[in-house]
């Protein structure tokens, strides 16, 4: 992933919202230095700060989920400021979490 950034952005994307929701899940903080890989292969390089970019990611996701279970469902406008494929998986995670929790249509 991190030898070949470009082909594997798509798995750095899945992994990263992995890490949080399972961390989440788990009530578990994100190791930060796998974050920071991640981070790396999404293409952050080496000009921004490990600690920052982690910083940004986690306080981005932090807030869409914590604006998401006040209102029920999740803000499309900061979605849009996502790469794509991470707003995609973010969106199924939020889907999953409120079919399993039988929280009625995960759409709403």
């Amino acid at each position: 992933m991190e030898r070949y950034p470009q082909t594997y952005r798509g798995l750095a994307r899945t992994i990263g919202i992995d890490i949080f929701r399972y961390c989440e899940a788990a009530g578990q903080q994100p190791d930060d230095a796998l974050l920071a890989r991640v981070a790396r292969a999404l293409g952050h390089g080496d000009a921004v700060e490990e600690d920052s970019a982690i910083e940004a990611l986690e306080a981005t996701v932090d807030a869409i989920l914590e604006a998401a279970e006040k209102t029920g469902a999740l803000d499309e406008d900061a979605l849009a400021e996502l790469p794509s494929e991470l707003a995609e998986r973010l969106r199924a995670a939020w889907a999953a979490a409120r079919a399993e929790a039988g929280k009625g249509n995960p759409d709403s």
